[in-house]
């Protein structure tokens, strides 16, 4: 009988193991984590946080691109369409920002940085210059009726409905990039409880899923590249663009039964 040498086997599993898990930790895209409560009272405080890692919390201060997000541009976009750059300061893993709203309404907080060019020419991938941003709807005051303003991003990911959100909903997102639909787009969603889902636009742009769960959500895309936007970022040359970009949204409890009838 043909001796089995256990150990040897055990080694050959955790080296296989570990590879997968070393593949898979190398192919997750970090994103701008943005968070801040999103719905307050006309007047009140808004203390704003902004980091690189994964959502939800976890948060990659050693990562290089933290360091440049001292360059990056955080954008506040009231009701009626202005825009007010905001200071924010970092601390040890994380950068912050505080903001007053003085009106009622929807706005937009938006967060953007550039990333160093990314020689991907083995892969076929090109020189990429890497966009990041982020941005969250803020809801100020007790409104029923409200205007979304615009945000002025290259890619956008669109609610023409409002982000008033219940768990249990359904809630249907349009992507925009250039003011173009973009179809066939993938995307992923997590949950408050990092559970993820892989999703891809229509013809159209558009894209459904239920919001299961209160909490905040994220919708990621990491991907999406123009292979006709070239040119030269701090010395360095580039032959496409590509976008990373995160919608967060907040989540409240599901609606009760009366509140569903007469709403």
């Amino acid at each position: 009988m043909k001796k089995i040498n256990f150990k040897r086997n055990l080694i050959y599993i955790f080296a296989i193991l570990l590879a997968v898990a070393l593949s898979i930790q190398t192919a997750a895209a970090h994103e701008i984590l943005l968070e801040f409560p999103q719905e307050v009272n006309t007047g009140e405080s808004v203390d704003i946080e902004i980091s690189f890692g994964h959502f939800p919390d976890t948060y990659d201060s050693e990562h290089s691109h933290f360091t440049n997000l001292e360059e990056g541009i955080l954008t506040i976009i009231s009701p009626d369409g202005s825009k007010n750059d905001i200071d924010f300061r970092a601390n040890e893993k994380k950068y912050y920002a505080a903001y007053q709203p003085e009106e009622q309404g929807l706005y937009w907080i938006v967060f953007n940085s550039t990333r160093d060019v990314m020689d991907g020419t083995e892969d076929g991938d090109g020189l990429q210059l890497r966009d990041y941003n982020a941005k969250a709807p803020l809801i100020v005051g007790d409104v029923d009726k409200i205007t979304i303003p615009e945000t002025g991003l290259k890619v956008n990911i669109v609610n023409e409905e409002g982000f008033y959100n219940n768990a249990g909903e359904e809630i249907t997102l349009q992507l925009i990039y250039e003011g173009e639909a973009v179809s066939d787009q993938s995307l992923t969603v997590v949950d408050p409880i990092e559970q993820s889902q892989s999703l891809n636009s229509d013809e159209d742009g558009f894209v459904s899923f239920v919001l299961e769960t209160e909490g905040r959500w994220m919708v990621h895309i990491s991907n999406l590249t123009d292979e006709n936007k070239s040119g030269e970022y701090q010395g360095q040359e580039y032959d496409r663009r590509r976008f990373n970009t995160a919608l967060y949204i907040e989540v409240k409890e599901e609606r009760g039964f009366l509140e569903r009838i007469f709403n």
